[in-house]
């Protein structure tokens, strides 16, 4: 009795323990199993996300990426031109700088042979010359440095070179003003004679006759009209010409006169001093 007792419950033992082992898993190998799936899954994410954050540049770097490409994009290679590849400045240092045409170095040359040749021509024409193009006679003898003669008193003769020369009748007038510049004042009007003493024609054209007065030599202003009449323009070989002219002399300062005659630039002038007469003038 005993013995067919115990085997009958061994045998049930046997029975759940062959169940457990070749049936379904149990409940605590079920979660672990859960668990470690969930612990890869998470890792795989975490390995997801870090590879992530690695290939994705910060915002910064994207931008200055972005920035770079449309750059790149609007070069002369890429289709594009920039505006400063495009529109110069009118007052841009590019067209200040540019470099002369042809044309211009033709119109450089042109004026810079224009210019030389006009310095030729100036350097042919000697100074005092009659010939000298555009400039009155009277202002090259006044320009020109001359040699006076000694002074002889008026009324005497005074010889230079192939002519002589005399001043006679000094008057005391009122002198008028007609001229442009001039003044109205006291005045002395006196005559100038040239004689001829060469044995060819003498031209008067670029004779000129000044006055001073005063211990300073002042210049004298001269009036144009008053009775004045200049030289005639030539004056036969042997024979005389005269002209007669009106100089501003201040009745006080005509204790000492002195009138130059300038008959042309290869001559020496002619002086002449004295007194001029004082009149009502």
């Amino acid at each position: 009795m005993s013995d067919d007792t115990t085997t009958p419950k061994r045998g049930k033992r046997t029975a759940r323990s062959s169940s457990t082992e070749s049936g379904s898993t149990s409940p605590v190998v079920r979660r672990r199993a859960a668990t470690a799936t969930a612990l890869a899954a998470v890792a795989a994410l975490a390995v997801g996300l870090a590879g992530y954050a690695l290939s994705t540049p910060p915002r910064g770097a994207d931008d200055a990426a972005r920035a770079a490409a449309q750059g790149a994009a609007e070069t002369p290679g890429g289709g594009e031109e920039s505006p400063s590849a495009v529109e110069t400045p009118s007052d841009s240092p590019a067209e200040a700088t540019a470099e002369p045409t042809e044309d211009d170095a033709d119109a450089g040359a042109k004026e810079d042979a224009e210019k030389d040749a006009a310095k030729e021509a100036d350097a042919s024409q000697p100074t005092g010359s009659p010939d000298a193009p555009g400039v009155a006679p009277d202002a090259r003898l006044a320009e020109t440095e001359q040699p006076v003669a000694d002074p002889v008193a008026f009324g005497k003769k005074a010889t230079a070179g192939s002519f002589e020369v005399s001043v006679s009748k000094l008057e005391a007038i009122e002198g008028k003003a007609e001229g442009i510049g001039e003044v109205a004042g006291p005045a002395i009007r006196f005559v100038v004679t040239v004689r001829n003493t060469s044995d060819t024609e003498l031209s008067l054209d670029a004779a000129v006759v000044t006055a001073e007065y005063g211990k300073d030599a002042v210049p004298a202003t001269e009036l144009s009209q008053s009775g004045a009449k200049g030289f005639p323009a030539t004056v036969a070989a042997g024979k005389d010409a005269s002209g007669t002219f009106v100089f501003q002399v201040p009745t006080k300062e005509r204790g000492s006169v002195r009138i130059l005659v300038n008959q042309s630039a290869s001559e020496k002038v002619a002086a002449f001093e004295g007194a001029a007469p004082t009149g009502k003038g």
